[in-house]
């Protein structure tokens, strides 16, 4: 998944009209994920390292990427430090990508539930079930490092066409005690595959909304690579 596919996808999942039902949880697993859910409404900010790894049909080795971010309340922050520096703020209705190298920002609108959906590793149960069907799924598949018993691995399948769009399956792995996300594997519809893992994370570390503010110097050059709602009307 490329990252114009992910920001597709996150517009996406903003956008996507709720359910009228929720999907069920399996039964095994419902009283876990509950807990998980109550534990995640605690959970006011948050710092964590990711790593980025993302597998193409079309290159024969695996895109790396790494860095760091801050979430608090709705807004979030990515600070990718390798292989090319960018930053990635969520929030306000708005995905803005900050590349210092070329001197180029770009924003993308999202609207709906971008409060809920942030791409922050604190997805909110209700939204995932109006968005996504929920199964289990073995947490030995992530790898190693699953904590045993302190993992919840989850395969999510999306519920609407203009999901299955940008997603054909999101695969996650939770920690039970934090509730964050510790593994996200995203599978598009062409077969390509991105995995995020989050370390090191830290719960209510007092993440000020200041560290979230992206600063931009002057003469850096805008662009909208999806013009905004409503905007080829404003033309006519």
């Amino acid at each position: 998944m490329t990252r114009l596919a992910a920001i597709l996808f996150l517009v996406a999942l903003a956008a996507a009209a709720r359910a009228q039902d929720l999907s069920p949880l399996p039964a095994n697993l419902a009283p876990r994920l509950e807990d998980i859910d109550r534990r995640a409404a605690t959970v006011a900010d948050l710092r964590a390292d990711f790593e980025q790894t993302r597998y193409s049909t079309l290159v024969r080795a695996p895109m790396k990427s790494s860095g760091t971010l801050a979430v608090r309340g709705g807004r979030v922050r990515w600070d990718t430090r390798k292989p090319h520096a960018s930053v990635m703020t969520i929030g306000d209705g708005e995905i803005r990508i900050y590349y210092p190298e070329e001197r180029v920002l770009e924003v993308y609108e999202a609207r709906g539930d971008l409060r809920e959906l942030t791409g922050s590793p604190l997805p909110r149960l209700s939204v995932l079930r109006e968005r996504f069907t929920i199964e289990p799924a073995d947490p030995a598949s992530f790898g190693a490092g699953t904590d045993g018993d302190r993992s919840v691995a989850l395969e999510l399948l999306p519920r609407t066409d203009d999901l299955r769009e940008h997603v054909a399956r999101v695969r996650v792995l939770v920690d039970a005690q934090t509730a964050c996300l510790k593994v996200m594997e995203m599978t598009d519809p062409d077969g390509e595959v991105t995995r995020l893992e989050f370390k090191n994370i830290r719960v209510n570390p007092g993440v000020k909304d200041s560290e979230l503010d992206l600063r931009i110097p002057e003469g850096t050059q805008t662009v909208h690579p999806i013009p905004p709602a409503g905007a080829e009307a404003r033309r006519r």
